[in-house]
């Protein structure tokens, strides 16, 4: 044993003996290694307490009386406690009626959802059973002072109308009242000074700022078109779509949107000479002076006024209007113009009148852009209002706005691997087995049955081989190394108790001392649930150290060390609503809103960025995410980039009602080591890890949704000839399909990927109707604006990923690869592949055949469900100079000979970090060779991005749940590039309305409504 150890485990030892707690020290929320308690959510109560009173009158008959009662309840869910239609509650109360005693007995039928509750009373005092109506009503988000306390009104309709008011308490749910914000919006505009106007200046400025005011109409317009519009049918509303459309087309034939832009910042320009001073100037002629104040204008109000402002976007908003905004930007443009010795003294006013106009026209965009949505939490201020084309052309200057627009940075030296589908569950079984200090599961899924019913087998094996396999490594471990991990799991009540989770929690929480119990045909898991509890018993019995430490610190803190800390985030709670404080009807509950996020990590610690690494994924726990029927992604992480994970997972506890000093320690801030850039900066210098990467994260319900940011600032200010890459299994966005538009009338190449009905995960008709309506849409605008898009140099195709292929038949992946190229030689031009790439993969198909590497599946063929949730964009001319500097055959083979393993292996734990050293080699030259082709401008102006995470392209996602995206800048984004080529190759371009209908049938008009109808819950 080492020699620290044995020390302390004498010291322990001595002060057992002596009945000393000297070593126990008072000291405020020690590590669990000096006594501490780990603090958790743990799982929600199945029977809930509840205390409470009411006064009020009795008013049977001629008696009319007080009447005052203490009430104990207690409450019990029928069904889904955050649905809460359903439940039991049977009460006891006792108090005065008068001036004597009084009491009783309640048993009612209640629904949270309304707030409602009906049943019977039995009073002991009049020996009669009597109706009852209760009301529960949240006075304010949160209850009554943040406690959960609900307005209680009950109401005997028998009884001559007697009534009580009163409230009623949550007792030991530790989270109710404290789990949500406490407001449901945020406030953009507090009470501002009273504006000075300033006198009106000459005729020509005015005409100047209506050219300005026309051409920012239409640069809002352009950023997001407005498609999703409605009407009486489906006829009439692709009709009323068709309109809008045919304006757009008219104006195009106008102004294209990039010529708006530059005669908009032409324009600008000459306003701001002409205010300065200049007393002629024809259309586009501007002054040096005005360029300069125009430039100084327009810095001071993308960093005061629309990056602020966009940084709401997804959220709900009170006082929403920039003004306020405007008013700081007002005083520092006025403090700068004052100071400006070059503009003349009689001249500072009308500059300034012309940026409070220009402040005033942002503000008409954004009305007019909340009223065109119906929704303030889309109004998107565009960012070519302050940008002109040629400072956001290039990597370096892209990811500086980025940086500005979500208010993060991105890190140098991380390591990225883009890994697939059953990987993501071997990678969750390694960390859980290597961590040292910690690890965390930040997940939505963790069943406790399959879609059978039937014990799910994956989470029995991450619970049996990974959780208790490493708990009983460790503490065998203990004495030697004295460390112990943490483990922590954070899983959403929805999916909690949708998949029956508490099977596996109740064991994790308390592994020592839980019994399971298993349905016929599963007792072997019991065997091996006991087994290994057993296991975990006699190592922590034969632990002397810990065994020493559990005599100090009690036996409560033994059960708290060995165990797995499980947080049930978000737990129902009625107290919380949007819109329905005091109120009956409107509003809905925030229990609809849920953390959607999917991460693994462990070790992550500022002491040393290389430590433990994270995984970010759109996978869960369980069966349903493997085998030859799920098409997923995942991002292995290590670096600097990934230590923010600590700060997140602090945010999410205090979210959930954490105080400070309870937030667990291993997830508490370190100080940042002395050399911690200078490992960095080695680290890069060394090549070894090179991606530039930032994480993002959409906080759960009402608060900053930054990912929405980062998706709103790329494709709204991506270049012409960018290549947007965007497949999704819930396409159903408005907004974002819009932003993409947007984008294409640039000059972008914008592919949008949706699955057909065969090969949709989520296939509910809401969300399929939604699908079809957008879809739709995105079909007529390329037959509608295709000339447009393409006199841009853009492009939109609309593709649905329709495969009969299983996932982890390769050499059928990769025939149908080759058919779809075949099929599509637009793909391959837009890719820069030659065309003997056909050719090179059919080749490969019949090498892999010949090697034994055909697919067969037992039960027939498992038609692949899009799932994956990534995004990957890359400057066209960059990535075909890449693409097209080299015949691609013998990489694609090297390619799958890494894949294969990975996809077909389920039993066997593959490392993904470690890829063929033929591969890494074919792929570097490659690099260099394109590299060189490119000019040093060409080579300044390639961009990379790829994001991997779990938010889906569909309004839940942006304005309810919480999502996690990893975001990578640079050429290591290119990870992804030969997978993204296998999706989309594979996938069936339309190109006609008859061909959607043919693999994505349209609705009914009342399933339409229904989707129109809930579209941001889906």
């Amino acid at each position: 044993m080492h020699r620290t150890y044995q020390a302390r485990l004498c010291l322990l030892l001595a002060a057992a003996v002596a009945g000393s707690g000297e070593l126990a020290a008072q000291v405020e929320d020690p590590p669990p290694e000096e006594g501490g308690i780990t603090q958790s959510l743990g799982q929600p109560p199945r029977l809930k307490w509840y205390g409470g009173f009411g006064l009020g009158m009795y008013l049977d008959g001629d008696e009319e009386t007080f009447l005052g009662l203490l009430e104990l309840r207690a409450f019990k869910n029928i069904g889904s406690p955050v649905a809460g239609m359903l439940g039991v509650s049977a009460e006891a109360y006792g108090g005065l009626r008068r001036d004597s005693l009084d009491g009783g007995f309640r048993v009612l039928g209640e629904s949270p959802y309304l707030g409602t509750a009906v049943g019977a009373d039995y009073n002991i005092r009049d020996n009669a059973v009597d109706a009852l109506i209760s009301f529960f009503l949240p006075p304010g988000r949160g209850g009554l002072f943040g406690t959960g306390g609900l307005l209680r009104i009950n109401w005997y309709p028998w009884k001559g109308h007697t009534f009580t008011v009163g409230f009623s308490f949550p007792l030991r749910q530790r989270s109710i009242g404290r789990s949500r914000p406490r407001h449901d919006r945020v406030v953009v505009a507090q009470k501002q000074p009273e504006q000075v106007p300033y006198a009106a200046v000459e005729p020509v400025v005015d005409s100047s700022l209506q050219l300005v005011r026309e051409s920012a109409h239409w640069i809002n317009r352009f950023t997001t078109p407005f498609f999703d519009q409605d009407g009486k049918d489906h006829a009439d509303a692709m009709a009323n779509f068709a309109a809008v459309v045919d304006e757009y087309e008219d104006r195009i034939a106008v102004r294209s949107f990039e010529d708006e832009v530059l005669r908009y910042h032409a324009e600008l320009d000459r306003l701001f000479s002409l205010a300065a001073g200049e007393t002629e100037l024809p259309d586009g002629a501007s002054t040096a002076l005005g360029r300069e104040i125009a430039a100084e204008a327009k810095g001071i109000l993308l960093e005061h006024v629309i990056f602020p402002y966009n940084r709401l976007l997804g959220q709900k908003k009170k006082n929403d209007t920039i003004l306020a905004l405007g008013t700081a930007a007002r005083g520092l443009f006025a403090r700068w113009i004052v100071a400006r010795a070059a503009v003349p003294l009689e001249r500072k006013d009308a500059v300034l009148y012309a940026f409070q106009e220009l402040i005033d026209i942002f503000e008409e965009n954004r009305e007019y852009s909340k009223r065109t949505w119906s929704d303030p939490r889309l109004a998107w201020i565009p960012l070519q209002y302050a940008l002109r084309p040629e400072q956001h052309d290039s990597q370096a200057e892209l990811d500086r706005i980025i940086e500005r627009a979500v208010g993060n940075e991105f890190t140098d030296g991380n390591m990225a691997w883009y890994i697939v589908n059953t990987q993501f569950q071997w990678e969750l079984w390694r960390m859980i087995r290597e961590a040292e200090d910690y690890h965390v599961l930040w997940i939505h899924d963790f069943p406790g049955n399959n879609a059978a019913g039937d014990p799910d087998q994956v989470a029995f094996v991450q619970v049996w081989d990974a959780y208790f396999a490493a708990l009983t490594e460790r503490v065998r471990r203990y004495d030697e190394t004295g460390k112990l991990p943490s483990y922590f799991i954070f899983l959403d009540q929805h999916y909690y108790e949708l998949r029956k989770s508490r099977r596996w929690m109740s064991l994790l929480q308390d592994p020592l001392r839980h019994e399971m119990s298993f349905p016929g045909g599963f007792e072997w898991m019991g065997d091996s649930i006991a087994a290994a509890q057993e296991r975990l018993r006699e190592a922590v019995a034969g632990s002397a150290l810990l065994q020493a430490e559990a005599r100090q610190y009690g036996e409560d803190w033994l059960y708290n060390r060995i165990k797995v800390h499980v947080n049930i985030t978000n737990q129902a709670d009625r107290s919380f609503w949007s819109g329905r404080t005091l109120g009956f009807m409107f509003g809905y509950p925030d229990n609809i809103m849920r953390d959607h996020r999917k991460i693994s990590f462990y070790d992550l610690t500022e002491t040393d960025p290389y430590k433990g690494m994270a995984i970010y994924t759109g996978m869960g726990v369980g069966e349903g995410y493997i085998g030859a029927g799920w098409e997923d992604r995942a991002m292995l992480a290590q670096g600097p980039a990934v230590v923010h994970l600590k700060q997140a997972a602090r945010e999410l506890l205090r979210n959930q009602g954490f105080e400070e000093h309870e937030i667990p320690v291993p997830l508490r801030a370190q100080p940042m080591v002395p050399r911690y850039d200078e490992i960095v900066a080695d680290t890069v210098r060394s090549r070894r890890f090179t991606a530039r990467a930032m994480e993002l994260h959409n906080q759960t319900g009402y608060q900053y949704k930054a990912i929405n940011v980062f998706k709103a600032t790329l494709y709204s200010l991506a270049p012409p000839g960018t290549i947007m890459k965007v497949p999704d299994s819930l396409w159903n966005s408005p907004f974002f399909s819009a932003l993409l538009v947007g984008a294409c009338l640039r000059g972008a190449q914008v592919m949008i990927v949706n699955p057909a009905a065969e090969n949709a995960p989520s296939s509910g008709f809401p969300q399929m109707s939604r699908a079809y309506e957008l879809m739709a849409r995105l079909v007529v605008i390329q037959q509608e604006l295709g000339d447009e898009i393409s006199a841009a140099g853009g492009m939109l195709r609309t593709g649905l990923y329709h495969l009969d292929v299983d996932v982890r038949d390769v050499v059928g992946r990769t025939r149908a690869l080759a058919e779809g190229l075949d099929d599509n030689p637009w793909l391959r031009e837009l890719l820069g592949f030659t065309p003997s790439l056909v050719a090179d993969l059919l080749d490969l198909v019949a090498e892999m055949e010949a090697r034994g590497f055909s697919w067969s599946a037992d039960s027939g063929v498992a038609r692949p469900k899009l799932h994956g949730k990534m995004q990957f964009f890359a400057w066209g001319e960059a990535l075909r100079g890449l693409l097209g500097a080299a015949e691609w055959g013998p990489i694609f083979r090297e390619y799958a000979r890494y894949r294969i393993p990975q996809m077909m292996q389920d039993t066997v734990y593959v490392d993904p970090t470690v890829a063929p050293a033929e591969l890494a080699r074919q792929v570097e030259a490659v690099w260099d060779e394109s590299q060189a082709a490119l000019t040093p401008e060409q080579r300044e102006h390639g961009l990379y991005y790829l994001i991997v995470g779990s938010q889906n392209q569909d309004y839940r996602g942006m304005f309810m749940d919480g999502e996690v995206g990893y975001l990578v800048s640079g050429p290591d984004a290119l990870d992804a590039v030969f997978d993204m080529t296998f999706i989309f190759g594979a996938s069936t371009w339309v190109d006609t309305i008859e061909e959607l209908d043919a693999l994505l049938p349209p609705y009914s008009e009342f399933q339409r409504r229904v989707g129109r109808m809930i579209k941001e819950a889906l």
